[in-house]
């Protein structure tokens, strides 16, 4: 199974790989990292210049796409799953914010089928928390090559 988490969050004795495009560095992490699915510079410039300047969920659907377009569809969702599986993914938003790992448990979800949890440390216990629910319904329209309809 491949979990996801932040890295203000994970639990230390999880075996951990840093997915970001920076590798870890501010969060001061020295573990495995795998860039294949780190976000593209030029979209997540683009997407953070708009961060307060247009609508939060278009701002959002246009990563999402960008990085699906860009990242995701390029990888074979079953090799990625064989080389990360039994790891913890990890980025730095929290885990409740928008964040491309989000992307990437919903784009295994729904091409194998497989579920992958979104975990934090409370209280020096593991637990499952949520992730935005509109992540999959865009990313669904993209895999279907179906027009994902902007509400707001």
């Amino acid at each position: 199974m491949i979990y996801t988490s932040s890295h203000n969050y994970c639990p230390k004795n999880k075996d951990t790989v840093a997915i970001s495009g920076n590798r870890g560095q501010d969060a001061n992490y020295v573990g495995q990292c795998f860039p294949k699915l780190a976000p593209k510079l030029s979209f997540w410039k683009t997407w953070h210049d708009n961060i307060g300047k247009i609508d939060e969920i278009e701002n959002n659907t246009f990563y999402i796409k960008e990085y699906y377009n860009q990242v995701l569809s390029k990888l074979s969702p079953q090799e990625i799953y064989e080389q990360l599986d039994e790891k913890v993914l990890l980025c730095y938003e929290n885990n409740n914010e928008f964040c491309h790992r989000h992307i990437v448990a919903k784009w295994l979800e729904i091409t194998l089928g497989i579920y992958v949890p979104e975990i934090k440390l409370i209280n020096n216990e593991i637990k499952e928390v949520s992730r935005p629910k509109y992540i999959g319904n865009i990313l669904e329209c993209l895999i279907d090559k179906k027009e994902y309809e902007f509400k707001k």
